[in-house]
């Protein structure tokens, strides 16, 4: 429990860090990316280093501000990318390249995992969704598929 709350801290204070140091001179706002990528258990290894090449291609790149490959204690094969880019349009031009293409091609897509992303007015509009008997079915019925419970997370927009 301590690791994890150790890694979260950290991982604040290091965003703060490249917020506080580059927000002065940005008159284009940093694009901050998060991406979660979850492997087989066998895979670990061999995916943890396609993760690693692809850390590295992008500290090459321009606009490059920061980018971690952080790997989740309990779950070895579950893994999170930290991305800092100068502005939206050097990301975009970082996931178009061929040498990032290239690498994303050799990761093996995980089977029936998807993402559901949902937008709600406000918190009494999501619990009347999520008490709603066709988000009830819609649960109920992807189950099955699912392999874990169905994982639902919370954000809100800090500025907007």
């Amino acid at each position: 429990m301590f690791i994890k709350r150790l890694a979260f801290v950290l991982l604040i204070v290091s965003v703060l860090s490249c917020v506080v140091d580059t927000a002065v001179a940005q008159s284009e706002p940093q694009q901050f990316v998060v991406v979660y990528v979850e492997f087989k258990p066998a895979n670990e290894r061999t995916g943890g280093d396609v993760l690693q090449q692809l850390d590295a291609h992008a500290e090459d790149s321009a606009g490059f501000i920061r980018f971690d490959v952080l790997q989740q204690t309990d779950r070895p094969n579950f893994f999170a990318l930290f991305e800092v880019w100068s502005d939206a349009q050097t990301f975009e031009d970082f996931q178009n390249s061929s040498e990032t293409q290239a690498i994303l091609a050799q990761l093996t897509p995980t089977p029936n995992h998807f993402q559901l992303i949902e937008t709600f007015e406000d918190l009494e509009a999501f619990d009347d969704h999520v008490s709603a008997q066709h988000t009830v079915d819609f649960r109920t019925a992807t189950a099955p598929f699912l392999g874990a419970p169905y994982d639902e997370r919370l954000y809100q927009f800090v500025r907007r």
